[in-house]
């Protein structure tokens, strides 16, 4: 479902194929990602990681109470962008 909010195009995923669709919109994205959601799975992460290496300008908004170990430590690794930048 798109939609527009000042000007830019925003999707909203819910429901069956939900991760699908946002991992096509993340490749086709061609300068930036922005993501608001309250769980991020590890596979999502990794995409994001390498889109970030491709020199796409990662946004994310998420909770702080990560349980996943290994998807903890990839979340800081990508908390450690913003604080370079």
């Amino acid at each position: 479902m798109s939609r527009t909010f000042y000007g830019a195009k925003c999707d909203i995923y819910i429901g069956t194929g939900a991760g699908k669709n946002l991992l096509t919109d993340m490749e086709n994205a061609k300068e930036e990602i922005k993501i608001v959601s309250p769980y991020l799975s590890p596979s999502l992460v990794n995409q994001l990681i390498s889109l970030h290496g491709q020199g796409k300008t990662i946004n994310l908004i998420t909770i702080n109470d990560i349980e996943d170990t290994k998807n903890k430590e990839n979340i800081r690794l990508m908390e450690s962008w913003e604080q370079s930048s």
